[in-house]
């Protein structure tokens, strides 16, 4: 499974932690952390967890700007970002996720079509980028 940006940014967070360990810190059982660490999309309340147990700065776990601590942004800026903001940026998280899925159905559907739902690799299994719109 791929990995993203905020996966990156999980990875830096808790380096070598054990799942056990982040499971325990966010209450969240040890084979779901394991899931979410290794390419699977975290639940809202798996990161509003980390955010409020690390004092983390929610615009930046989830989009990379920003500053990585609540209380960094505030001294630098002197001001936070609002609910609505970090709403607006957990939304289109969702969205670029959402348009991952619908993509990667597409290309499923089109090697089940090129391949006859068998699995068996084709002639054109090279070309396999032609089958997923950007």
């Amino acid at each position: 499974m791929a990995t993203s940006g905020l996966h990156d940014r999980l990875q830096m967070i808790f380096g070598d932690m054990t799942y056990k360990a982040i499971g325990e810190l966010s209450g969240t059982n040890a084979e779901t952390v394991r899931r979410y660490m290794q390419g699977q999309t975290p639940s809202v309340e798996f990161l509003g967890a980390l955010c409020k147990r690390f004092d983390l700065n929610a615009h930046w776990l989830l989009t990379g700007e920003g500053t990585m601590r609540v209380g960094d942004g505030r001294r630098a800026s002197g001001s936070q970002e609002t609910p609505g903001e970090l709403l607006m940026a957990l939304t289109e998280m969702v969205e670029r996720v959402a348009e991952r899925v619908d993509r990667l159905e597409r290309f499923v559907q089109v090697m089940e079509a090129r391949h006859g739902g068998t699995g068996k690799a084709g002639g054109r299994a090279g070309r396999v980028a032609d089958a997923v719109p950007e």
